[in-house]
């Protein structure tokens, strides 16, 4: 039905810069709908499950951003302390325990640099949003070689440079990016990663 809507609209919109669609045209749209009412019951009571859980899980994940939220401010805030710990931190550069690493975009004129299997991120595809996997584009191992993109580690810290500054992710596997980064590469492991990820 979404879908049948969505192309008469785009239909009735053709060449035109405003898409709507009025009740007329609805009630003219055909649909496939099961012939029992019993089937019918049971398949909007089995989506209607799904939205329940969904809705639930998402109350979920908004407490427990909050509850990381209280303990980040704690730690790097008020200076709440794991238990046996009372040495004083230390203030270092971030050049001196990270790698910090721009990048760059193949020329969009040849097709061999683009369609790889080398994920090629962009800054509108981070919002602190934990790992990346997979990029909307991927550039080839020529377009990599032939532009200042570089190819990351997995566990390397992601953040933007621009258009929106300071939005972070971590890479779960190796990577490039365009040259709206300053990518951080740990170099005291993975578990150094969280630190500066939630630092």
């Amino acid at each position: 039905m979404h879908d049948e809507i969505s192309k008469e609209a785009n239909r009735l919109a053709s060449g035109s810069t405003f898409t709507e669609i009025s009740n007329k045209q609805v009630n003219k749209i055909n649909v496939f709908i099961p012939i029992a009412a019993n089937e019918r019951k049971l398949i909007a009571n089995f989506f209607k499950y799904y939205d329940f859980y969904i809705a639930a899980n998402e109350r979920k994940l908004s407490q427990l951003k909050s509850l990381k939220k209280l303990f980040m401010q704690r730690i790097f805030i008020q200076n709440w302390r794991f238990k046996g710990f009372t040495d004083p931190w230390e203030q270092r550069k971030l050049g001196d325990i990270c790698k910090v690493q721009g990048g760059g975009t193949p020329s969009s004129q040849s097709s061999r640099y683009w369609d790889g299997d080398i994920n090629w991120f962009t800054p509108t595809e981070v919002f602190n949003n934990g790992f990346l996997n997979r990029s909307k584009r991927r550039i080839t191992s020529i377009g990599l070689k032939n532009s200042s993109a570089k190819l990351m580690p997995s566990g390397t810290v992601l953040m933007t440079s621009r258009a929106g500054v300071g939005d972070m992710a971590i890479l779960s596997e190796p990577s490039a990016t365009n040259q709206g980064f300053q990518s951080l590469i740990p170099n005291k492991g993975i578990f150094f990663v969280f630190f500066i990820f939630n630092a």
